[in-house]
């Protein structure tokens, strides 16, 4: 995989580890406020001077808590805001820059399967012998020792190790193919939840402001 995606990688699985952090205190937050205003009422109408001073002191004890959970939410949304606007600019790039890297595999994919079939048929071209080998045809021939056929020379490699060096071409292009595949469908998957993560922070920074 490339060092950048590997390291874009990392970046957007921060990104969802402090999504997670942001919601699990948000969650937190919103129960000790709910706690408040449950006591608030309960303050209202509590006839007992001992249940009075309970309440007070509960919800006393709990604002300033609040207060300072209620900062650190904000600051994880304000943060986490740009660093999801800035990653979806990337990924979008990045998803463009897949897409067309999978249509390159893929004709290289397709390319390979040819060859494959043409090694199975015997009508390799020698260029298309010395790709597969990995060896030119200089290094691969001999003098033909069929009697008639003075001078003329042939290929010593076997039909059977160009078919095993093609099909391994092939399946290494084909993997290649499928590795782009996957990534395009996390990357776009990603995006999906980064832009509908974007659209829960505005209605929280209403909430909590």
């Amino acid at each position: 995989m490339d060092e950048n995606i590997k390291k874009h990688n990392i970046i957007e699985r921060k990104i969802k580890y402090d999504i997670v952090m942001k919601n699990t205190l948000r969650k937190q937050l919103t129960g000790e406020i709910r706690k408040v205003v449950v006591w608030a009422e309960q303050l209202k109408t509590a006839v007992s001077r001992r249940k009075r001073k309970r309440y007070v002191k509960n919800i006393e004890r709990y604002v300033p808590i609040i207060t300072k959970n209620k900062k650190i939410v904000l600051d994880l949304i304000n943060k986490l805001e740009t660093r999801i606007t800035t990653e979806l600019k990337y990924s979008e790039k990045e998803i463009a820059d897949l897409k067309q890297n999978y249509k390159k595999e893929y004709d290289e994919m397709l390319a390979a399967r040819k060859v494959l079939i043409k090694a199975k048929q015997g009508t390799l071209s020698e260029k298309e012998i010395e790709e597969i080998a990995g060896l030119s045809i200089a290094d691969m021939v001999t003098e033909n020792e069929n009697p008639g056929d003075e001078g003329k020379k042939k290929v010593v490699i076997p039909k059977e190790v160009l078919l095993a060096k093609a099909r391994k071409k092939l399946n290494k292009e084909a993997k290649d193919v499928q590795k782009v595949e996957k990534e395009i469908d996390s990357e776009e998957k990603d995006t999906v939840i980064f832009k509908n993560e974007i659209k829960r922070m505005i209605f929280e920074r209403e909430i909590l402001s």
